[in-house]
């Protein structure tokens, strides 16, 4: 039987989120089918759980030594949320091994990474997307410039942030610079954007061997200013799925949906956010390492599905892991 890492935690504001996901994939594999172990990294220090007990990992093979044995992983889950599971780094690793992995591949971590260069590629590709600009850490913006550019209310944010980690909705210009520099304690890149008033919705995608399966888009209304850290993992804010729209348009949803996964050249399973504004949507980013908790809303969307959420973390797996 293959021996599957799922690998969580990272060095990000998001390790404990990722440390949640990694547990309920490690319920989501069939034993039937392939043996997982929990792997937690965490800087250099990589350790993995079997039976209980904590081992450290050799990362010159990606083993770890149980009673004189050695056990080799055949394949990794990646469950990172952040660095360096998003941002192509753990891959990377995992290439030079050649062991086969679930989770986004190099390039795409490439093109998402960084928010703004996905959504310069998204609006080549004809989708719409909201007017933004980058602020380098250490630059002082013309925030009066910037407002006549973007208007007020803005978003300041670390562009390659996740989880909402250091978002922040400024509707003064008095608040711009505060935001600024706690963005950019997180990133040496912040993105303003501009706001988009409208109806915020997400759509999970996932690669069923070659087939893109799109799965029940989720509308999201927070109880706070926007979809914040505590909208997300704090049970404030409410998340419709199905989300209540017209069936023209979630065809329209699914279609761009599709189109950003190719583009950005996604794989296994992410999801996808719009904002809906005068019935058009407007791509806002990719979660290519979705969160996976028992509250994230992609396992909401599969059970919305009527899927079974063991059989798609394990199919995924199956298409990696060949025989």
């Amino acid at each position: 039987m293959k021996k599957i890492a799922v690998v969580a935690g990272g060095n990000s504001a998001e390790f404990d989120i990722s440390v949640k996901s990694g547990r309920m994939v490690m319920k989501s594999i069939d034993t039937k089918e392939f043996e997982p172990y929990f792997v937690l990294v965490k800087g250099t220090d990589w350790t993995a759980e079997v039976n209980g007990q904590i081992y450290p990992v050799d990362k010159d093979d990606f083993s770890v030594i149980v009673s004189g044995e050695k056990i080799r992983f055949d394949g990794a889950y990646l469950i990172i949320h952040g660095t360096p599971g998003e941002d192509g780094r753990i891959q990377g690793y995992f290439e030079v091994l050649n062991i086969p992995y679930v989770g986004p591949g190099i390039v795409c971590c490439s093109l998402t990474s960084s928010k703004s260069l996905s959504k310069d590629l998204i609006r080549q590709n004809g989708l719409p997307t909201a007017k933004s600009k980058i602020l380098p850490r250490g630059s002082q913006p013309d925030w009066d410039k910037l407002v006549k550019e973007l208007s007020l209310p803005l978003f300041i944010k670390p562009n390659s942030g996740g989880s909402s980690v250091a978002t922040h909705k400024v509707k003064t210009i008095d608040g711009l610079q505060a935001a600024f520099e706690d963005a950019c304690l997180h990133d040496h890149e912040v993105l303003a954007e501009e706001f988009l008033q409208g109806t915020e919705i997400t759509c999970g995608i996932y690669d069923n061997a070659g087939s893109l399966v799109c799965l029940p888009i989720t509308e999201i209304r927070p109880h706070n200013e926007f979809f914040d850290y505590k909208a997300k993992y704090m049970g404030e804010s409410d998340e419709i799925t199905p989300a209540p729209l017209p069936n023209e348009l979630k065809s329209w949803i699914n279609e761009l949906t599709r189109k950003v996964y190719r583009v950005l050249h996604c794989d296994a399973m992410v999801r996808v956010d719009f904002i809906i504004r005068d019935g058009v949507p407007y791509f806002m980013e990719v979660n290519t390492v979705p969160g996976f908790s028992e509250a994230s809303i992609v396992p909401q969307q599969l059970r919305a599905a009527g899927l079974d959420v063991m059989e798609v973390v394990t199919s995924l797996i199956r298409n990696k892991v060949k025989g």
